[in-house]
């Protein structure tokens, strides 16, 4: 299982399962800038390090202990902690989400911020928010990786108890804006 969320405090975190037991880190970077933001995890199972970037620049990098990540064994899931004892919602507004299946340098994420490349052999998945809410959101990468069947808030709806929880998987591009 990988997530990565926003805390209460405006501070993304990490929560890894791993082969070799559970890894969490809250970064110290409070998010909540009133601005949209590009949020970058690099996940580097070589240096057993996970970079977290906002906006290009390196905030920090969190050591994981004998790093030995599984696959992925629970459903995808975007703006929601999708475990079994939480319905958090993430609170703010997604612009897109990419992935990728390498470890991305400083200027390959910088260059990512303005869009990437369809043909980029890295690239898992691409997905654009910003058409407004669809039933289902397709990839714009090469691979076909469509989202189906989504479900949305209507902002209308009030929440009683919110998080920040929005994706489930490392090497993750993130753009958000609407913190409170």
């Amino acid at each position: 299982t990988y997530r990565f969320y926003i805390t209460a405090g405006g501070k993304p975190a990490i929560l890894l399962v791993t082969d070799n037991g559970q890894i969490s880190h809250t970064f110290n970077t409070d998010i909540r800038i009133g601005a949209w933001a590009h949020i970058s995890l690099v996940l580097d199972e070589e240096k057993d390090t996970v970079g977290f970037y906002l906006d290009g620049q390196l905030k920090e990098t969190a050591t994981v202990d004998d790093f030995s990540l599984p696959a992925p064994c629970s459903a995808f899931c975007v703006g929601n902690d999708n475990s079994a004892t939480s319905s958090s919602y993430f609170k703010g507004y997604i612009r897109s989400l990419t992935m990728f299946s390498d470890v991305r340098t400083q200027s390959e994420l910088i260059s990512d911020m303005e869009g990437v490349s369809a043909d980029d052999a890295a690239l898992i998945s691409d997905y654009s928010f910003a058409n407004g809410y669809n039933k289902n959101i397709s990839d714009n990468s090469e691979n076909g990786y469509t989202l189906k069947n989504l479900g949305w808030l209507d902002e209308a709806e009030p929440l009683d108890e919110y998080a920040y929880s929005f994706a489930v998987i490392g090497d993750t591009q993130i753009v958000t804006e609407g913190f409170p």
